[in-house]
């Protein structure tokens, strides 16, 4: 799970998520899990402030995107502007709904 704050200017901003996965040996490297985006407005309109969203990887052979087959959810929290950063680490350990979950 990842979680992460980032200013927001316009409900169209697009929020573009790269998901790798981890791996630990140094000859086994991480693979590219794919590609998803939605605009703040259409998480702000999402039941619960989330989506799930599939993953993509663009062919190039065929000029498209593709679906991997996996998926990854987003949710949102919006925080008001304080000069106090502490508020925003406190708020992030009462709630959950700002974490970025990988199924």
């Amino acid at each position: 799970n990842e979680v992460g704050d980032f200013c927001l200017y316009d409900r169209e901003q697009l929020v573009q998520i790269h998901a790798w996965d981890e791996d630990k040996g140094p000859l086994d490297p991480d693979d590219d899990l794919g590609v998803a985006s939605v605009t703040v407005a259409d998480m702000l309109l999402s039941s619960k402030r989330a989506v799930t969203l599939p993953l993509k990887m663009h062919n190039r052979s065929k000029g498209v995107d593709e679906e991997t087959g996996a998926k990854v959810t987003l949710s949102c929290e919006i925080c008001k502007w304080t000069t106090n950063l502490s508020s925003l680490e406190e708020s992030s350990d009462q709630t959950t709904d700002r974490e970025i979950h990988n199924e």
